[in-house]
């Protein structure tokens, strides 16, 4: 008998709780008489049952979960009937905000070595039955070969799937058969209210079946996609996957002393610090949903400087943090909490400073009541002129060992958050690398996100010959990344530099935004390839449009 293998799915949304619960009811695709049993919590829980691998006994099935409570967590237990029910396994399943969730199961569908009988699938809540799926026809089971393009199977994946400014994505499903000619319906829904419809699936020949989606122009960051096949005959095979999206990310730094961060204090409380009469917070949500109007260009992350208010000897301030924090989520934002400095890597003592600093992070983290109080992750800047020497490498390596085993353990407990660090192109690439000084082999491995500091004004060859542009820097980062399965950000500087071609500083938008595209075309191909990171937030808010007239000097 095969041991279970679960996956937990996990999307947030705004649910809003009056005297009784209001739960999001999703519409439901008109789909082979999907079976339910009244629950009596105000809404009706559904479960369909799809089949999955059908080409061993046991079986792998996909179970989906529908206008069931919240944030629940539900047990699935498949029953093979024959002359009479045989349950075959009990597995858990955890609704999320929209009272939706999906998992794979097993049963048999065989007796004897022979194909005899039906399966279905119960959904219980506390010892009790509150739905029962459509029976499968063991005799008639045919599964999903391969589904893609930019599908993942988990919401769990850290791998990012699409690329905003790609167009339209093609969706698809292949039949294990090969068949043609059967019923097809794909439907996409988010978190955040979206709900495409029931769509059809075209008979693409060879037994694949597609559809073509377009995002909307501000998307959310995942996006859930039922795919369901049938034959006509009583087959009803089908998959969850996810479509997840990531937006642009921005340093926010402010300026920072021991007794406070102004900037940061008037974003955390919506605060004026530029006297222009709005709120900052309000103009952060307003300029990440549409950089200078271009809702193409959103972010969805911000690497936020904590710097006084959690420091080495602990943390304070947690309400205004966990006020602004539940605002970006509730706007679909994350956050990031960012520290550092190369002072870290310079003594034992200031080492333990860095280690310290984690720790007041995810003392901050374990403080909040909900994930939405919470950090999405730590971000390091720890950037030194002369790793080479004076142990300064060994201890940058301690210190991102030491905060790796600190979130492994507390993600053990809460809401998994990563941890990201910023890393200079000038790291060595390539596993011929290892154990070297500056070895980008040794660093990967201990993060979840790296952010390459790939800084050039031009994604190739620029107009005074230079061909040390973004792409020649990235290339060995791909490379790294997709081997040891490291996402990278492209970190891109807008702040003024006495080096032109390190920034973006003198350029218009739209100069940056041709660069941008020119880069991620190139990349598209690279798993790894996450995104942009912008340095920095305030800069970036600039109007960037100054009349640029190249020149040569002799």
């Amino acid at each position: 008998m095969k041991t279970e293998s679960t996956r937990y799915t996990s999307l947030f949304v705004t649910i809003a709780l009056g005297i009784g619960l209001l739960i999001l009811n999703i519409v439901l695709v008109e789909q082979g008489g999907i079976a339910d049993v009244a629950a009596g919590f105000g809404a009706t829980p559904q479960i369909d049952m799809l089949s999955w691998e059908g080409i061993e006994n046991p079986f792998w099935f996909t179970v989906r979960v529908l206008d069931a409570m919240p944030n629940t967590t539900y047990t699935v237990t498949t029953i093979h009937h024959t002359d009479m029910p045989y349950p075959q396994a009990t597995f858990t399943v955890t609704t999320d905000e929209a009272g939706l969730a999906s998992e794979r199961v097993w049963s048999a569908c065989m007796y004897n070595n022979a194909f005899t009988g039906n399966v279905r699938a119960s959904l219980g809540l506390n010892g009790s039955e509150v739905a029962v799926s459509p029976d499968l026809d063991c005799l008639n089971l045919s599964g999903v070969a391969d589904f893609g393009s930019q599908l993942a199977a988990d919401a769990t994946e850290q791998s990012w799937i699409y690329k905003p400014g790609m167009g339209a994505i093609e969706i698809w499903l292949a039949d294990r058969d090969g068949r043609s000619n059967l019923t097809g319906t794909g439907r996409i829904l988010s978190a955040g209210g979206y709900d495409s419809g029931n769509l059809v699936l075209s008979d693409g020949g060879n037994g694949r079946y597609q559809l073509t989606w377009s995002p909307p122009a501000n998307p959310n960051p995942l996006y859930r996609v039922q795919l369901t096949l049938d034959d006509g005959d009583g087959g009803h095979s089908g998959i969850d996957a996810f479509i997840k999206m990531s937006g642009r990310s921005a340093w926010i730094w402010g300026e920072a002393n021991e007794s406070g961060n102004p900037e940061i204090w008037a974003l955390l409380t919506n605060g004026d610090f530029n006297g222009n009469g709005l709120g900052d917070r309000d103009e952060w949500l307003s300029f990440f949903g549409a950089p200078h109007g271009d809702e193409s260009a959103y972010a969805s992350t911000a690497y936020l400087s904590v710097y006084p208010y959690m420091n080495p000897t602990g943390y304070t301030e947690a309400g205004a943090f966990q006020n602004f924090l539940t605002v970006a989520h509730q706007n679909g934002l994350k956050v990031e909490a960012l520290a550092g400095t190369f002072e870290w890597v310079n003594s034992d003592v200031l080492l333990q400073e860095g280690k310290d600093s984690c720790d007041a992070i995810l003392a901050f983290n374990q403080s909040g009541v909900t994930a939405a109080e919470r950090f999405d992750g730590i971000h390091l800047d720890v950037e030194h002129d002369s790793w080479e020497i004076d142990n300064h490498w060994d201890r940058f390596l301690e210190l991102l060992t030491y905060c790796r085993t600190a979130i492994d353990l507390y993600n053990q407990t809460y809401d998994p958050i990563i941890l990201n660090a910023d890393i200079p192109a000038r790291f060595l690439t390539g596993p011929q690398n290892s154990g070297e000084v500056l070895s980008n082999w040794d660093v990967m491995p201990l993060l979840d996100v790296l952010t390459l500091m790939d800084y050039r004004d031009f994604a190739d060859v620029r107009w005074d010959g230079r061909t040390d542009g973004i792409l020649s820097w990235a290339e060995g980062f791909m490379a790294d990344g997709n081997a040891l399965g490291t996402p990278v950000m492209i970190g891109l500087e807008l702040t003024p530099n006495d080096y032109d071609h390190v920034t973006f500083a003198e350029e218009c938008t739209a100069y940056m935004e041709q660069e941008l595209e020119n880069v991620a075309a190139a990349l598209s191909a690279s798993w790894a390839f996450q995104g942009f990171a912008l340095h920095d937030y305030a800069a970036w808010t600039l109007n960037q449009c100054r009349i640029y007239l190249p020149f040569v000097t002799h």
